[in-house]
């Protein structure tokens, strides 16, 4: 299970969301893949990683299962690509790369709903909740 999802747009929000000290996943937006690009994305997170450590990621390709593939070249371990004709086979590929093909964007809190004074206060009680919820789940309460 991955810890709770927080959706970035870019460096300032990335590091907004590890200032929190919490468990999380950063997400890309809907359908980042084709409007900023996998380049910028793998940028993005190996830039975080050097900050901050390795932590989970997962980049949104919307419904383009040449873009999952090229993910998946670049280094990509989790992706979101909604089902289509060529879901079961970019599924099979990523299985044997060692990584995760997910149908659905998976449960984020988007930094981008908010005004950047706000959002410290929203994103840090988002993920006292969501970081709750997983704990009860965890120990099968």
């Amino acid at each position: 299970m991955m810890p709770p999802g927080v959706v970035i747009h870019g460096l300032d929000q990335a590091r907004l969301a590890l200032a929190m000290q919490s468990p999380l996943t950063l997400v890309s937006g809907p359908d980042a893949a084709s409007y900023a690009g996998i380049a910028w994305w793998r940028a993005l997170i190996r830039l975080i990683g050097d900050e901050h450590g390795p932590m989970p990621d997962v980049l949104d390709c919307g419904a383009n299962p040449a873009q999952a593939v090229e993910a998946l070249r670049a280094g990509c371990r989790t992706l979101v690509l909604a089902p289509g004709p060529a879901w079961v086979d970019v599924s099979d590929r990523a299985r044997r790369m060692g990584a995760t093909l997910l149908g659905a964007r998976p449960p984020a809190f988007d930094l981008a709903q908010l005004r950047p004074r706000d959002a410290r206060y929203h994103l840090a009680a988002w993920l006292r909740s969501a970081n709750a919820a997983t704990n009860m789940i965890g120990d099968g309460t």
